[in-house]
Parts: C-alpha cells; sequence; structure tokens
C-alpha cells in the first residue's frame, strides 16, 4: 500500500513470498518516481528486510581478526553499488593490518636479533599515524619478492583506496 504521494514520487513497501514453500517471506522498501500520467518512471529499492546475508570464508575471519566485520560491511556496500562506503571500509581495514603488520615484523626482528636501529624504526612506524609515512619507515624491511614492480604493494593498494575515496564520483 502507498504510504504517502508527493510531486509522483511514492513511497512502498512490496512484500514477497516464495511460491513453492509459501512460507519465506521477503519485504522490499522501494521509491516510485512516476514521470507521466501513463504511470512510466523508475523504481528504485531503498532495502530489504531480512537483508542480504554476506559472509566471507572462516579463513579471512582468523586473518583479519576484529577488521572482518568493517570487511564484511565494505563487502556489503560494494554489492549494493554504495562504492564510496565500500572504500571506505576497505581503507579502514588496510589501515588497521598495518599495525599487525609491522608488530609481526617487529616479532620476526626480534627472534633474528635485528639492529636496534631498524627495530626502532619499527616503532615509531607504529607510532605514525599517517599511514604512508609508516609504511614509507619500514619500506627496508618488506622482502623484495613481495614488491610489485619495485613498489610496496601496501602503499599501491592504500593508494587506490584513497582516490577512490577522495577522487572519484559515488558512481565511479
Amino acid at each position: 500500500t502507498n504510504q504517502f504521494t508527493n510531486k509522483g514520487i511514492i513511497n512502498d513497501y512490496v512484500i514477497y513470498r516464495c511460491r513453492n514453500c509459501q512460507k519465506f517471506k521477503k519485504t522490499y522498501c522501494i521509491i516510485s518516481h512516476i514521470l507521466d500520467d501513463e504511470g512510466i518512471g523508475k523504481v528504485y529499492k531503498i532495502g530489504e528486510m531480512p537483508e542480504v546475508h554476506t559472509e566471507g570464508p572462516k579463513s579471512l575471519l582468523i586473518f583479519l581478526g576484529d577488521d572482518y566485520h568493517s570487511f564484511m560491511k565494505g563487502l556489503k556496500c560494494e554489492k549494493q553499488g554504495l562504492g564510496i562506503g565500500a572504500f571506505t571500509y576497505y581503507r579502514r581495514v588496510v589501515e588497521t593490518q598495518k599495525h599487525n603488520l609491522i608488530n609481526e615484523i617487529e616479532r620476526v626482528a626480534l627472534k633474528l636479533n635485528a639492529s636496534p636501529e631498524f627495530l626502532q624504526s619499527l616503532i615509531k612506524a607504529k607510532k605514525e599515524t599517517r599511514f604512508t609515512l609508516a609504511i614509507d619507515q619500514i619500506k627496508g624491511a618488506i622482502p623484495e619478492s613481495l614488491l610489485v614492480d619495485s613498489h610496496n604493494p601496501l602503499k599501491l593498494l592504500h593508494k587506490a583506496l584513497s582516490i577512490g575515496v577522495h577522487e572519484e564520483t559515488d558512481e565511479t
């Protein structure tokens, strides 16, 4: 049923019931924008209950830890066409994982009796709030085999996500 009509815009709910089992039900919230007297226009789905369930592999949960939920929110945004939201969540995950990566490098460096200067650079990088500066401080610790065309893969990923957040339109 129509909730209200205003200037050719109709907010409504559509309830879908599975024709096979007749039990499963899904409710969609839609906005219809009627453009002419013949009912020609556009319909936008703005929500659904129950919402789309997205789940990642358990190995990803173990790898990302507390960031798993942010990553899944980013994935859900991406699937719904909310690119700016997805970029923001993904960038947050990359920035948080920077700390985990530095912690792992430090753990290995301590076992290998790394130089005090190198350990100090790791401590300084962990305190750095700006992602690219922190990664620049540990660039010597990233094995050459992990570089992408001699570039740090973390910086490349962060740069791509930053462009998406700061420079692109919502549609892009």
